[in-house]
């Protein structure tokens, strides 16, 4: 029987990744506009080069923004693939 490998199997966490993940967990800043978001998305938005950049918790969630955003509203069809 073939060994599959798990996913992430080779990606390497630091101490520093660990107590980051701890820290944000108790102060309780995991959403919109507070601090690691806020952050993550400055960051992103650099480095993409471009002025605005929206995190989303989710793939459902970014394509209702997207969707919304080009003015796709009430009785618009949208055909996209059942697994997304």
């Amino acid at each position: 029987m073939k060994k599959f490998k798990k996913n992430f199997e080779n990606l390497k966490i630091s101490k520093e990744d660990i107590e980051t993940v701890i820290k944000t967990l108790k102060e309780k800043d995991l959403s919109w506009p507070y601090g690691i978001t806020q952050k993550f998305e400055k960051e992103i938005a650099k480095f993409l080069k471009v002025k605005y950049v929206l995190a989303h918790c989710n793939g459902t969630s970014a394509m209702y923004a997207a969707m919304s955003s080009v003015g796709v509203g009430p009785g618009t069809e949208v055909i996209c693939p059942s697994y997304t």
